[in-house]
């Protein structure tokens, strides 16, 4: 049976009341600090296995937006360059370059993040040395027929940026959804100034069929050229058929 804790004038303040008290304070203190641990800056995984200077995916909870709001530190280096795309729930960035890794098996540094109002927090991250070879940069995905960043399976469309490359031989492309690799088995063309290339999107069975109305999936979009891999997450991908 609950305790009266009600306190009148005369009452005489018993132990067991005190305890009452004490009790409540402490799990109302619990509650309290539950609340607290939602709102505070999370990191989940930082992907793909990375090497100094290469761009990287950090996923968790209250990142602040824009990303360049967050200060970010890796291996006691600060993070200035930020790429789409960069939420409260993902920041896609570029490791320093200025970071010295001798060991070729890579080294395990820490991974530092200062969210302001949503407070601090760190991760391991095996980091390896810089691959000599220039990054593939994304910059752009787009549907060729609409124009849209939404993709349409087994219609074109085009991925732009930096370094990607100029020998279609040397260039995988594949998108992830729903725990399934799904490959682009078709490079349509591939600019001789390595800063586009087109290719069919592939039918992608694990999003929901179009029934009634066209259904829209998040995939990750994973391009490699040679052994450089640059990956893009929330990559919106429509299903036609």
């Amino acid at each position: 049976m609950p305790i009266d804790t009600t306190i009148r004038p005369g009452d005489i303040i018993t132990s067991d009341l005190m305890n009452s008290i004490i009790i409540t304070l402490n799990r109302l203190e619990e509650e309290v600090d539950e609340l607290g641990g939602l709102n505070r800056v999370r990191i989940e995984s930082i992907q793909p296995g990375g090497r100094v200077g290469t761009i990287v995916q950090m996923t968790g909870a209250n990142f602040r937006s824009p990303p360049a709001d967050n200060i970010i530190s890796i291996a006691g280096e600060l993070v200035d360059e930020y790429f789409p795309p960069g939420n409260s729930a993902e920041l896609t960035f570029r490791i320093p370059r200025n970071i010295t890794i001798t060991d070729p098996q890579g080294d395990v540094v820490e991974v530092r993040i200062d969210a302001g109002e949503f407070g601090r927090t760190s991760a391991s991250y095996l980091l390896l040395p810089a691959s000599g070879e220039a990054d593939v940069d994304i910059r752009t995905l787009t549907d060729v027929r609409t124009g849209s960043t939404t993709l349409n399976t087994e219609q074109d469309a085009v991925v732009s940026g930096n370094d990607l490359g100029t020998d279609a031989n040397d260039i995988s492309i594949v998108f992830e959804h729903g725990g399934t690799t799904h490959a682009v088995t078709n490079i349509v063309d591939v600019a001789a100034n390595g800063q586009q290339v087109r290719f069919t999107v592939p039918p992608i069975d694990t999003i929901d069929p179009p029934d009634p109305a066209p259904n829209i999936g998040v995939a990750t979009f994973v391009y490699t050229r040679g052994t450089t891999e640059a990956r893009r997450g929330s990559t919106s991908v429509r299903r036609l058929a």
